[in-house]
Parts: structure tokens; sequence; C-alpha cells
């Protein structure tokens, strides 16, 4: 009976290329990265030599080794004009977002966090986050920044006074108390208007012409009221919207003047009794 030799009925692979081993027809090998087939047998042929190999599979181009980008946990991996980028892990309560130049992300802070001194009972200073508006900023009682877009609202100062009781005794003439109490407001614009609002207690003693009050900014009066009368203790309230045409301090206060003769007094009440009784005073410039 006739014999055929069919040869290999299935690739033999043979590992990396060997210069003094003999390959036979269907061997396999791997050389420079690439698969060759044998396909004449012979022993000392280079894979290069297409008498006796073919090429069966090519490499291709290795790709990036990421162990070497990314070196720390949280990295994030990105791509830049010139590859792959690594952005190192941000720190808590970061956010990530795009760069001003639209090119890759970034963390960043809120605002929020530029908050200092924040409690249920302590908010002394820091920003006022607000995407609309921009980011106005306070301290203590003072509220700066503000766009002019955002609101008509400038600065606000307020301020809460307790001293000894003081009093006027001028005839004729408006004269500071004793001991009055003052707010004081430095305005952005010499456009600006400022509106000065006092609340205190007075009371009057003994003149039968009654007594006058004026709120002045230091010197003039901005608003003088009449006819304050007998000697019951009276809170009231002025109020003046101010056009201080300056970008100095302004310094609001409380004038009296008594409208007859004999040693009469008009009484300004801000003292820690009981309950106490305070003065409140609030400076709030108007933009223009």
């Amino acid at each position: 009976m006739a014999t055929i030799n069919l040869g290999a009925i299935k690739f033999n692979w043979k590992g990396t290329y060997n210069n003094s081993t003999a390959y036979a027809v269907d061997d396999v090998v791997s050389s420079g990265g690439n698969s060759y087939v044998c396909i004449l047998a012979s022993t000392g042929n280079a894979v290069s030599n297409g008498t006796y190999w073919n090429l069966m599979a090519q490499a291709g181009t290795n790709g990036t080794d990421l162990s070497t980008t990314l070196t720390t946990q949280g990295d994030i991996l990105y791509r830049d004009g010139s590859g792959l980028q690594r952005l190192a892990k941000g720190t808590a309560n970061q956010e990530l977002r795009i760069n001003s130049g639209a090119t890759a992300p970034e963390w960043h802070t809120p605002a929020v966090a530029d908050l200092t001194n924040l409690s249920a009972t302590n908010l002394t200073s820091g920003t006022i986050p607000n995407a609309r508006y921009g980011t106005p900023t306070f301290s203590g009682a003072n509220l700066t920044n503000l766009p002019s877009g955002a609101s008509k609202y400038g600065q606000v100062i307020y301020v809460a006074s307790r001293t000894s009781v003081s009093s006027v005794t001028s005839v004729g003439s408006f004269a500071d108390f004793g001991s009055s109490p003052t707010v004081s407001i430095t305005p952005t614009a010499t456009s600006s208007k400022v509106l000065v609002e006092f609340n205190f207690q007075v009371s009057g003693g003994g003149s039968g012409s009654g007594f006058d009050l004026a709120l002045c900014d230091g010197s003039n009066n901005v608003l003088a009221t009449s006819g304050i009368y007998g000697s019951a203790s009276i809170g009231t309230t002025m109020r003046a919207l101010h056009t201080a045409n300056t970008t100095s301090a302004v310094t609001y206060k409380l004038r009296g003047k008594v409208n007859s003769s004999g040693g009469h007094h008009l009484y300004l009440y801000a003292q820690p009794s009981n309950p106490a009784l305070e003065i409140y005073m609030t400076a709030t410039e108007i933009l223009a």
C-alpha cells in the first residue's frame, strides 16, 4: 500500500528563532516582535530570507506604559497637545473643571472655601460666593465689592451702642450730646448716596417750648426735627438719604437743641440698664 507524507498538519511553535536550529516547513518562530513561518526546511537562514521564511504576524506599535505616567492613587490621565499627561489628585473638597484656556482639566477650590471664622454665632470676614454677581466681601458689618449689576446697595455699616445717659442744654442752636454715638462710612464713589438711620430714645425735661433734634454728618445737619415735649422717654427713629458727594469717610451723629432758657435738658438714653437701652445706627451706601 502506498504511503503519502502529508507533512505537518498544523503549525509548530518553536519559540524565538535560533540560527543553529534545523527548521522544517510550518515551523513558526518569533523574531524582533514578529512571527515567521518556515516555507522551506533549512538551518542557519535568517527569517529575513524570503526563500525560507514568510512573515506570519507583524508587531504593532507599542502602547504607552501608564504605570510611568500615573504614579499616585487618585491621579487622572488626560491628553494635551503632545500626548498623555498626568493630573495629580486634588485636595479635599476641590472640584474638577476646565482651565481658563479651555485646554485641560484642573482642580479648583470653590469660593465658599474663602469664608473664614464661620460658626453658628461668629461670622467675621471672608467672601460670599455668588455665580451671578461675583464675590462680595464682608468684614464684620461691612459689605463691599458688590458689582453694579447686582444691586443698588453697596456697603452696609451697622453699630449698636450703649453709653451713659448724655444730654444737651444748648439754647437756640444745635450742639453735640456729651457722649453721642456715631456711625462712619466711606463711600466708594462721589455719586453714591448714604441711607442713614438712627434708632434711639430721648426725653425732654422742663422746656415749654420743646426741643429739636438733628442728624448731622459731623458739622452740617442732614435732617432736623422739632417739637419734642414732655419728660417721658420717647422711642425715636431718624432716617435720611444723604448725598455725601465724597469718597472720604463720613461720620454721622445726633445733635440736640433746647428752645427756651432755664437750664432745661434734652436727654439721650443709651445705657446697659434692664432692659438695655441701645442706640442702633446704620449707614448704607446706595450706588448710583
